[in-house]
């Protein structure tokens, strides 16, 4: 099953926590620890779990795994990190999204219909195509796999477990 990790924890050259995300194929959560650790760009000391998305499915397919990549023309999932600012609070505020569209430009208009309204001057940080980070030797080098169908709603578990 997909997982998707915020990660958390310090890098020599940063004042406070950074952050980061991490895509696994696993079973359980913490079948993923050992990739997790591997993978953090900074010190292993104090390297913790925020939290996780369980992924059965996104907007009305299933997400599989496969050998084969998909074609050109499947549908893609896509990892948004939408930033904005929120009055009155230091630093920007974020919300992480899955959702399945054709390619990029698609996904980046579903993402700004999707932002929260009571953010000033809110962007898009970020798109990652899970396909591309999927298809690495990390995850067994399967490929995401969109299949329509009914799926299980997305499981958000936010907690604070170190694996450093």
């Amino acid at each position: 099953m997909l997982h998707v990790f915020m990660l958390g924890g310090r890098h020599a050259r940063a004042r406070i926590e950074v952050h980061d995300v991490a895509f696994a194929n696993v079973d359980r959560p913490e079948d993923a620890y050992p990739q997790l650790r591997r993978e953090w760009f900074g010190n292993a000391k104090g390297l913790h779990v925020d939290g996780w998305l369980a992924v059965d499915g996104v907007d009305g397919h299933q997400v599989r795994f496969g050998d084969v990549a998909p074609g050109p023309a499947a549908p893609r999932l896509f990892f948004i990190n939408l930033g904005g600012y929120v009055p009155r609070a230091l630093g920007e505020a974020h919300d992480y999204l899955l959702l399945v569209a054709g390619d990029l430009a698609d996904a980046r208009q579903k993402a700004k219909g999707l932002r929260d309204a009571s953010w000033i001057m809110p962007h898009t940080d970020a798109v990652l195509d899970v396909d591309d980070c999927i298809a690495i030797d990390q995850v067994g080098g399967r490929y995401v796999q969109l299949e329509p169908g009914a799926h299980a709603e997305i499981t958000l578990v936010s907690d604070y477990i170190v694996i450093g």
